[in-house]
């Protein structure tokens, strides 16, 4: 009976590691990173490098990821900051205001945003279409919920092909909405951004 017990807890915890990998985007496989045998191994961005050091394109080829759900830089350290503190909006709603353009330590260019919301209902965030950085159009990635009578920071951030640094980061224009975060996702109301 103890061999079965000890068997069976093998298993599981066999079976937990593989679910606790598999959760991270990591392998159990024999080194290889992305299970194929290869010798590629799957990076947290959504690239993967291989054996001699190249990294593939990620997800749309650029070395982007797809969408913004990938982004994990807006919590790191900012490694450049140019201070702006531009207001776009203040009205009975919110008060919108651009803080500073920024890179951050992921290599990500963009513009850190404080909102303030003056209602008693949670907003959601998002950049409205593309922006336009010298004449160029591009997509902004940007989704942060503030909660009901809350201020909220947010850093509203360009593909590194788009945008690959500070000096390139000027004529900067485009626009922010609110939409009611209660599941109607009416537009409540959009922001022009300039600077």
């Amino acid at each position: 009976m103890k061999k079965k017990f000890t068997a069976f807890i093998t298993i599981l915890s066999a079976f937990a590691l593989c679910c606790l990998l598999a959760g991270c985007g990591c392998s159990a496989s024999n080194g290889s990173g992305s299970g194929s045998g290869s010798g590629d191994a799957a990076n947290a961005d959504g690239t993967s490098t291989s054996a001699d050091g190249s990294t593939d394109g990620g997800a749309d080829g650029d070395g982007e990821a797809s969408d913004d759900s990938a982004y994990e830089g807006a919590d790191e350290e900012q490694t450049e900051v140019s201070e702006l503190n531009v207001t776009a909006g203040d009205d009975d709603l919110c008060t919108l205001t651009v803080n500073s353009k920024a890179v951050d330590a992921a290599g990500y260019v963009g513009f850190n945003v404080t909102i303030v919301n003056k209602t008693g209902d949670s907003l959601d965030l998002y950049a409205d279409g593309s922006f336009n950085i010298n004449g160029t159009s591009c997509t902004a990635y940007v989704s942060e919920t503030i909660a009901a009578n809350a201020t909220q920071e947010a850093f509203v951030y360009f593909a590194k092909s788009a945008v690959p640094d500070m000096a390139s980061f000027t004529n900067v224009s485009g626009k922010l909405t609110l939409y009611d975060a209660a599941g109607e996702e009416d537009v409540i109301r959009t922001y022009d951004i300039a600077f």
